[in-house]
């Protein structure tokens, strides 16, 4: 019955699509063209379940990735989730050949803007036709059970585009034989970038990241080699192509660091509303052993560029020069790419 003070209340509700699929386009100085696709099905079985596939081909590389997620269930806003992935990508060096799976929880803390992940993962690591003569420190064939903590802390005014704020992320990886592969390491990686307002149109860039990777053993037992650093590239530092940084053997071939610290700084100016200016410098410490952490040898690139604000993010044209190149190493690189560098 309505009266005065009380009314019946009908609610219509519409649902919202239940399939959505992306095409995806990309470029980058070393994979050149990327391409793919990007599935999406939500409310799977009329669960609120989530699941996506991304399939991505690149001149370098081929890769694949699934997802389902089941939302609150371990509690409220706490996420389970499996994956399973698989990679193929000729590096600088070897052919990686990743594929495997795993199973985790999720949880994000809105107040603070944190995202924190817990997973087992298992899979099987290749790394294939490694240079002749390549004096491999670790294993290029291995099964790895691993206990993986990924942190999210994001406080960028944009994640595209940003312009004041700050993130940090960590990752950090546990390889055990007691979680059912045949390589024990532990194996961390920390980011974090701020970007300050300098005045109308100019802005200041800042980003540091540093890793380094230990074993219970010995390492040529118990490291796989594809799990080892190789700097370099347009989202390394830029005067060098992808793992083109990476620490050499006596031969002069490329054969990853055991830790790494690396930072840049930039400046950015705006041209006009979708052109910028940018001037930047890469530093890059690195370590063939862990013994010599944090580094033992030092690089250093300094370069500028041009940057096109798109809806896709920035398209950047950037140049980094060597000031202190080694043997063999180029005197610059020219980088095309879309993405902001960190």
């Amino acid at each position: 019955m309505i009266d005065e003070h009380e009314r019946d209340v009908i609610y219509t509700l519409k649902e919202g699509k239940r399939l959505d699929l992306s095409l995806l386009a990309g470029w980058g100085s070393y994979e050149m063209l990327r391409g793919g696709i990007d599935f999406e099905q939500f409310n799977v079985f009329g669960l609120a379940h989530r699941s996506r596939l991304r399939l991505i081909q690149s001149f370098k590389s081929s890769s694949a990735d699934y997802t389902y997620n089941i939302p609150d269930f371990f509690g409220h806003d706490i996420d389970l989730f499996l994956t399973a992935s698989g990679l193929r990508r000729e590096e600088i060096s070897f052919v990686r050949e990743e594929y495997g799976g795993g199973i985790g929880g999720r949880k994000y803390f809105k107040s603070t803007s944190t995202d924190l992940s817990v997973r087992y993962q298992y899979q099987v690591l290749n790394a294939a036709d490694t240079q002749p003569g390549i004096q491999v420190a670790g294993l290029t064939n291995a099964s790895v059970g691993t206990i993986i903590t990924e942190l999210r802390h994001d406080r960028r005014d944009n994640p595209v585009y940003p312009r004041r704020g700050y993130k940090v992320f960590s990752n950090l990886e546990l390889g055990s034989q007691y979680l059912g592969g045949d390589a024990n390491y532990q194996r961390l990686e920390i980011a974090t970038s701020l970007h300050i307002p300098l005045y109308r149109g100019a802005w200041a860039n800042f980003g540091l990241s540093h890793g380094f990777v230990l074993t219970v053993g010995s390492r040529d037992q118990d490291l796989p080699f594809d799990r080892r650093f190789f700097p370099g590239g347009e989202h390394s530092i830029r005067g060098y192509q992808e793992g083109e940084a990476s620490p050499r053997d006596a031969a002069g071939q490329f054969i990853g660091a055991e830790t790494y610290v690396l930072g840049t700084l930039e400046f950015e100016q705006a041209l006009t509303p979708s052109i910028s200016l940018v001037l930047f410098s890469d530093s890059l410490g690195t370590a063939r052993v862990i013994e010599n952490y944090p580094f033992q040898d030092g690089l250093f690139s300094a370069g500028g560029g041009l940057r096109w604000k798109t809806i896709v993010g920035p398209i950047r044209l950037e140049y980094g020069h060597n000031l202190n190149p080694r043997v063999g190493d180029p005197a610059g690189t020219l980088h095309f790419s879309i993405g902001f560098p960190f």
